[in-house]
């Protein structure tokens, strides 16, 4: 089993870089090139010197070297956010639907949305397995009787024969005939010859000789 520390062999990873200064060192550097910094300053002019710089060069001195002694400006806190990861596998239901519950309530009061509990109705199973038609049934009306004539004598000659409706038609006409709607007779029309054929000694029907009679 290999000890602690880099094996033999192996390029070393981390560390201080091998002739490089160390802290102790960097520090004296450091203050030796501030020492010089300053001599060099004194020896410009010092303090008048740099008045009458910067009476000339004001927006340098400003923004270059005022703003470097200057306080930081104080930063507005960030907007916290937390990303928070929930197993549900390891939850109950019960527990599952309460983070659930509150994740929408957190966001319904963000987005200013009214959570104002609506009233519901309680209805029974067996109220919502009884379903009912929330219309009332179509009742027909009985229509209104229509005084229509052809419709009256087409229905009572619907029993009848083609010849027994022609005497119906007959005697209704011989019935309801007047001075101002008879249309007469075929020898009472102009022009009208008598029928000399063989067919003219026929004898008349029951129709004919009725008609006749109600003459």
């Amino acid at each position: 089993m290999a000890g602690p520390g880099r094996p033999p062999g192996l390029p070393k990873t981390g560390g201080r870089v091998k002739k490089s200064l160390d802290k102790q060192q960097r520090q004296l550097v450091s203050a030796e090139l501030a020492h010089s910094i300053l001599a060099t300053f004194e020896m410009l002019g010092g303090t008048a010197a740099m008045v009458e710089w910067a009476a000339d060069n004001k927006s340098v001195f400003y923004t270059q070297i005022l703003s470097r002694l200057m306080p930081a400006p104080q930063r507005d806190d960030p907007e916290v956010q937390i990303n928070q990861q929930f197993n549900i596998d390891t939850m109950s239901d019960l527990e599952a639907g309460r983070r659930v519950a509150f994740a929408l309530a957190k966001a319904a009061h963000d987005q200013g949305i009214d959570t104002t509990p609506v009233e519901t109705i309680e209805v029974t199973p067996q109220q919502a397995c009884s379903w009912q038609n929330p219309t009332p049934p179509y009742t027909q009306h009985p229509e209104a009787p229509v005084d229509d004539p052809d419709r009256a004598k087409w229905a009572s000659e619907l029993s009848l024969s083609p010849q027994e409706r022609v005497d119906q038609a007959l005697v209704r006409e011989t019935r309801e005939c007047t001075l101002q709607n008879y249309r007469g007779g075929p020898g009472e029309q102009g022009g009208y010859a008598p029928d000399r054929s063989p067919a003219s000694t026929r004898k008349p029907t029951v129709a004919e000789i009725r008609r006749k009679q109600l003459l």
